[in-house]
This record gives structure tokens, C-alpha cells and sequence, in this order.
């Protein structure tokens, strides 16, 4: 935003992209420096996107980073809304997922599958968890665009154990650095900015390679750590945005 002042440093006019406007009357406050006072407000609302807590540079999710609880707060208020939101999620999640193998074509051009074989992935997509996670993933994304899931590992790392469907209203992600890799800071304080030990920051999975991304942190000996996975609606250009 441009603004203009007078020798005295009062602000006389400002321009930006989608506002103009003048100012009238004197300052009311003898020995300030207005054109400080002034900048000042200018650069805090340039930075209005962005939260800093944890450590890491957040992207607020909606302007007052509370855009969960505050698109829940009108779902749950609309009956017709709310209904039909739920029925979508049930009709995705069926009667679940199973594992098999494209074994062929048939002469119309349709998959010709057959049951995988491995007991131990077909035991994981019957069992509870994967319906909880499912069902807690939906509800999120549907409702708000983005779900999470948190992966953990077991003892050694070699293999995920267990999934975590993460609260929408208690997650956070933050800016992208150079690579494209994202924090999640996981904390009961959001909306408001978590303090010191009131938090919990994971890495997030690159949902570009998420297997690649993996085997790297295996590489680097972080495959103890626990990790995230973002469910992103990709119907949304600003694919940064939680």
C-alpha cells in the first residue's frame, strides 16, 4: 500500500490494490511519529496470512485461523447441509476397501481383478482402524477441504503399525520451504497460539512421491518418527493452503 504525507509526517492519502482513500481533520496526539505509527499498521497487515508459533512459519487457515471451527459452527447449524454431508461420507466409505489385482481386460475393456493374496494387508483394510481412519479423514475433508493422518511407526521403524486420524480443529501447516517439505503442529490451544509444551510438531509426507519421500527419511534415520498425511482437495488452486 502507498501512502502519501504531508511535511509534518500526517498521512494525507493511501492507494493499494483494491482500495483509495484520504484522511481528514489533524492528529489528535502531540509528539508521535505518525509516520511510523503508520508504516508500522501497514507491514502487520501484510502479514496477516501467516502465524508464527512452534518454531515454524503457519499458514493461518482462514483469517482468523479458525476456519474449521467456524465452517463447522454453520454446518452443524444446517440441517439439509449437515445431512447431506454425512450421507456423502457414507456413501464414499460403502462397505469399505478391499485389496485385489488387475489381472486382465475382458473384451469391453473393464478390470478383470482377483483378491491380493497377502492375509496381513487384507486383515489391515478389514480392521477398524482403516474404517476409523477413513470415516474421521472424510469427515474433515469434505467438511473443510483437508484431512490428516498420522502414520506410526513400530519400535524399529521398519513398517507403520498404526494410523491417527488428527482433528482438523487442532492442526496446522505451515509454509513450504525450498524443497517443498511442511511442518504439522498439532496443538488443543488453535485457534489461539500455542505456548511452550502445549504443542506437537510432525514432519508431512510429500504427497507428490510419498513412498520416495519415506524411503529418504529412512535414509536419513528418521524413520522412527512419527509423520503426516495431508488429504488435500485438489479442486482448489492454492494447493499451500491447509
Amino acid at each position: 500500500m502507498d501512502i502519501t504525507f504531508n511535511d509534518k509526517g500526517v498521512p494525507l492519502l493511501f492507494a493499494g490494490k483494491t482500495a483509495f482513500g484520504n484522511t481528514t481533520g489533524g492528529p489528535i496526539q502531540e509528539g508521535k511519529d505518525i509516520r511510523k505509527i503508520a508504516v508500522q499498521t501497514t507491514d502487520t497487515k501484510s502479514d496477516r496470512n501467516f502465524t508464527e508459533a512452534a518454531g515454524v512459519r503457519l499458514l493461518s487457515w482462514g483469517s482468523n485461523n479458525d476456519f474449521p471451527q467456524w465452517a463447522d459452527k454453520i454446518i452443524t447449524s444446517t440441517g439439509v447441509l449437515n445431512t447431506g454431508l454425512k450421507f456423502i461420507r457414507n456413501l464414499t466409505l460403502g462397505q469399505g476397501i478391499y485389496a485385489c489385482r488387475i489381472t486382465g481386460y475382458d473384451d469391453k475393456g473393464n478390470e478383470m481383478l482377483e483378491p491380493h493374496p497377502d492375509k496381513g494387508i487384507n486383515d489391515l483394510l478389514s480392521s477398524r482402524r482403516i474404517r476409523r481412519y477413513m470415516e474421521r479423514t472424510l469427515r474433515d475433508y469434505l467438511k473443510f477441504g483437508s484431512g490428516t493422518v498420522q502414520f506410526l511407526p513400530n519400535e524399529d521403524g521398519s513398517k507403520i503399525v498404526g494410523l491417527n486420524p488428527l482433528n482438523a480443529y487442532f492442526w496446522r501447516l505451515s509454509e513450504r520451504d525450498k524443497n517443498g517439505n511442511e511442518k504439522c503442529v498439532i496443538s488443543g490451544k488453535w485457534p489461539e497460539y500455542p505456548g511452550t509444551g502445549d504443542f506437537t510438531k510432525l514432519d508431512v509426507v510429500q504427497e507428490y512421491d510419498p513412498e520416495t519421500d519415506l524411503d529418504i527419511r529412512r535414509f536419513e534415520g528418521k524413520q522412527k518418527e512419527s509423520t503426516v498425511m495431508v488429504v488435500r482437495d485438489s479442486w482448489s488452486n492454492k494447493d499451500a493452503v491447509g
